[in-house]
C-alpha cells in the first residue's frame, strides 16, 4: 500500500476523496501512474490542485507534468501519468515507497494468470465527523474468464482497509 497514493481535492475547504495513483520511478525520475479521468483535472480545472496527505497535519498539492490519454479518442484507454517535480518527490519519499521499473516492466499480459487485485481509493469519505480527516483504501479480488473483445467478471469480493 505504500505505493498507492491517494488524491483528494478541498471543498468547503476540507479534503475531499477524489483518485488514486501509484507511485513510481522509472530510471532517473518519479511519477504518479493514474487515470486520465483523475488527471484531466488538472486542464478541467486550472485554478485548483489536487492534495496528497502526507501526515495527520502535512498536505502537499502536486506538482508535476501531466500526460493523460484522451478516452473517447483512445478507444476507451484510461490511462496518464505525472512526471513530478522536485519539491512534490521530496515529501512524497518520506511516507510512500516507490514501485521500480523492475517490478512491472514485463507485466504487460494478463492472460497468464486468473486472479487479480485491483486497489484504489474510493471517492467516497469515510472519515467520521469531528475525528481527523482519514479514508480507507478499497480492493476487489477478481476471477475472470477472458474472452474475445470481452472480460466477464465472474466472482468479485470487495474489501476495505
Amino acid at each position: 500500500m505504500k505505493h498507492t497514493i491517494q488524491f483528494l481535492r478541498k471543498e468547503n475547504g476540507k479534503p475531499k476523496p477524489f483518485g488514486s495513483g501509484v507511485f513510481a520511478k522509472i530510471y532517473d525520475d518519479y511519477f504518479i501512474i493514474t487515470a486520465s479521468h483523475v488527471a484531466s483535472f488538472f486542464l478541467e480545472h486550472p485554478d485548483e490542485e489536487l492534495i496528497i496527505k502526507i501526515n495527520k497535519e502535512l498536505f502537499i498539492p502536486v506538482f508535476g507534468d501531466v500526460k493523460y490519454s484522451i478516452i473517447e479518442k483512445s478507444e476507451g484507454i484510461d490511462l496518464a501519468y505525472i512526471k513530478l517535480a522536485k519539491q512534490t518527490i521530496i515529501n512524497l519519499l518520506k511516507v510512500y515507497i516507490p514501485i521500480t521499473i523492475e517490478k512491472f516492466r514485463h507485466h504487460n499480459n494478463l492472460l497468464n494468470g486468473t486472479n487479480y487485485c485491483v486497489l484504489g481509493y474510493p471517492t467516497i469519505n469515510v472519515t467520521k465527523e469531528g475525528k481527523p480527516f482519514d479514508t480507507g483504501a478499497t480492493f476487489f479480488w477478481l476471477l475472470l474468464v477472458l474472452m474475445i473483445n470481452n472480460i466477464n467478471i465472474i466472482n468479485s469480493t470487495k474489501e476495505i482497509i
